[in-house]
């Protein structure tokens, strides 16, 4: 599906940083986007939503771009697009591909995002009360061999 949504273009992707939504001393929101590309001049952020389920809705991807606003799409990025290929299946049904951009999301006012926010710090709150140990609470990790140990010689 992703090769799909590329055929016929040949854009050139450089990697990015991640943004950050500081809210508090100990608290920011990461807003997520590992690459752009520039494509006839053009700079645009990506951004796969490849969840079959349990993906954002319209009005939270609305909210997706209001962060993207206010993170990513300033400084050199200010007049950069962005570009969203959502992989979502509505209804559990089969999926249906569609490709975004910020004018295709639906309008967060400044009130929404704030209560948005707010949720956040709420959520944020209410775990830290709990005083959980999530370094117990992680499973380990498993060792991954490198690629290069099939190789003989390397």
């Amino acid at each position: 599906m992703i090769r799909a949504a590329g055929k016929g273009r040949t854009p050139r992707c450089y990697g990015m940083n991640h943004g950050y939504l500081p809210i508090r001393k100990d608290l920011s929101i990461r807003v997520a986007a590992d690459f752009y590309f520039v494509e006839k001049g053009e700079v645009s952020i990506f951004w796969l939503q490849p969840r079959r389920a349990f993906a954002l809705d319209n009005k939270q991807l609305g909210m997706f771009g209001a962060l993207l606003r206010r993170t990513l799409l300033t400084g050199d990025f200010e007049a950069a697009s962005l570009e969203i290929l959502d992989l979502s299946a509505p209804d559990r049904k089969q999926r249906v591909p569609r490709t975004l951009g910020l004018c295709d999301l639906p309008e967060v006012t400044e009130e929404e995002a704030a209560e948005a926010v707010q949720r956040v710090v709420q959520a944020y709150e209410a775990i830290q009360k709990m005083d959980i140990n999530w370094d117990e609470r992680r499973a380990p990790r498993k060792e991954r061999p490198s690629p290069q140990a099939d190789i003989p010689g390397l």
